[in-house]
């Protein structure tokens, strides 16, 4: 039975009449269209985005899917970014990546400039979060700079109890796409005086340290 409906079905695929073509219809047929590139090089190789100003345009806010996330601007880089547990509905929940479900009063960038700086606030059921990215480069940095994140964190009272529970937990985290290994301090963490979190050496930026301080 499923042999003989597939068998009727081709033969009458094939007895359709053919589409008249555009001649027939008294009108000039449908050329295909031919793109061809522009004979020149393209805006990102010519001299005057290169050097200075295409290293300092290395590390940035490049992983617009996240909430919060780092890369430079190459294949294979050293990533960060941020994670948290938010409260919604009595459950937790991990946030990550971008999401409508999440159901954030506000996230987003409220200032950027493209290049060295970036402040955002995000609004989590009674969890407030702002976070800032920031670059320099001086005679010590590497290729692209130094860069810091500095993560705010505060507590919506009138909601404390409904929502937001015992607080919140965040967690920054660090990732390197091109394999190469990441050592993990292991000095005692003093989060008031600046603590040696992970090291290791790209090609690119040549060795790295991560450190983590708090201002408070």
């Amino acid at each position: 039975m499923i042999g003989t409906e597939r068998t009727t079905a081709r033969n009458r695929l094939r007895s359709r009449s053919p589409e008249p073509d555009a001649d027939s219809r008294g009108t000039e047929p449908h050329l295909p269209r031919v793109v061809t590139p522009f004979p020149a090089p393209k805006i990102m190789d010519l001299p005057q985005f290169q050097g200075e100003h295409k290293e300092s345009l290395y590390w940035g806010t490049y992983r617009p899917h996240l909430y919060l996330g780092i890369r430079a601007r190459t294949p294979q880089s050293l990533m960060a970014g941020l994670m948290w547990i938010g409260v919604k509905d009595g459950s937790n929940h991990l946030r990550h990546v971008c999401r409508y479900e999440d159901g954030l009063s506000a996230y987003g960038w409220t200032k950027h400039n493209g290049r060295d700086y970036g402040h955002q606030v995000l609004v989590d059921h009674g969890l407030i979060l702002t976070t800032e990215f920031l670059k320099s480069n001086g005679d010590g940095s590497g290729y692209g700079g130094d860069w810091a994140v500095r993560i705010g964190v505060q507590i919506d009272k009138s909601r404390w109890n409904e929502e937001v529970g015992q607080g919140g937990q965040l967690f920054f985290y660090l990732a390197d796409e091109g394999g190469n290994v990441l050592d993990v301090g292991r000095e005692k963490l003093n989060i008031h005086e600046s603590s040696l979190l992970a090291s290791g050496s790209r090609t690119d930026i040549g060795d790295w340290q991560l450190h983590l301080k708090s201002t408070e």
